[in-house]
């Protein structure tokens, strides 16, 4: 069974394709993508909820910028995108009140303007 770590760095795999893999590659891309989402799909919905990604949107929460932004902030906030924005059974399953005001504070927090797009990206997915 995967762990929140897991799926941490695969999210941190699947942000990272979006921007250097090819558009030659965009199947390999979409495999990737739809591979992640059936493996969640094929676990329990209450542990993926409630322990898989329960767990990152706690961490994720207690990371929450007070004195600015860090590298670490930019890696979490990467490893949600490739998770959310790549995954619809992810956002049905881990769309949260804690997840969308963590996001709310690292917006607020945050100054540089890809961060900000990345964070509305995956905002919109979550409610999609």
């Amino acid at each position: 069974m995967p762990t929140p770590l897991l799926i941490f760095q695969t999210g941190l795999v699947l942000a990272s394709s979006s921007s250097t893999i090819t558009h030659a590659a965009s199947e390999d891309r979409n495999m990737l993508r739809a591979s992640f989402d059936s493996m969640l799909q094929s676990l329990p919905a209450h542990h993926v909820s409630s322990v898989l990604l329960g767990d990152l949107t706690r961490a994720f929460s207690a990371l929450a910028p007070a004195d600015g932004w860090t590298p670490e902030h930019r890696q979490a906030l990467s490893a949600l995108e490739g998770i959310y924005t790549y995954s619809p059974t992810a956002c049905r399953l881990g769309a949260s009140v804690p997840l969308v005001t963590a996001l709310a504070t690292f917006y607020s927090h945050c100054s540089d303007k890809n961060d900000r797009t990345t964070m509305a990206q995956i905002l919109t997915h979550l409610f999609i």
